[in-house]
């Protein structure tokens, strides 16, 4: 899907959002600057709505929790500074995969070894002419 503006991305997040429940995990790939953060903004506020706290990337923290009373909290991470699922099991986060809340990572290619088969992966990219390109898997 080509998506030529920074509002169509959010838009498709907004979208996205709809199709997401409690338990699954999706998982961003892309280069820096591709839209990572801005589509995990439009996801939370898809589905948090109107109570949505402000999102920003979890880079220096790793893991920014959202939550809402009526839902299950969703978990935001920024994988960026790790190098590998080793550093990710060593600061505990593996236990939030099988929460049964909903995750979304940031540079999930740095965990990908860890990821489970239906894990939704979402590869975001320059496209050629302008904008961002995103192929799904697992939807």
């Amino acid at each position: 899907m080509h998506l030529p503006t920074p509002e169509e991305m959010h838009l498709f997040g907004l979208d996205f959002s709809k199709k997401l429940t409690d338990g699954q995990i999706v998982a961003l790939f892309g280069p820096l600057g591709a839209g990572k953060t801005t589509l995990v903004q439009a996801m939370v506020a898809g589905l948090l709505g109107k109570n949505a706290p402000p999102v920003s990337s979890p880079t220096f923290v790793y893991l920014n929790v959202y939550e809402n009373a009526d839902q299950a909290p969703i978990y935001h991470f920024d994988l960026y500074r790790l190098k590998n699922s080793r550093e990710f099991i060593a600061c505990g986060f593996e236990e939030y995969l099988n929460s049964g809340s909903l995750c979304i990572i940031e540079w999930a290619e740095r965990i990908e070894d860890l990821l489970p088969p239906q894990a939704i992966k979402l590869h975001i990219d320059y496209a050629e002419n302008k904008g961002r390109t995103v192929r799904a898997t697992n939807l």
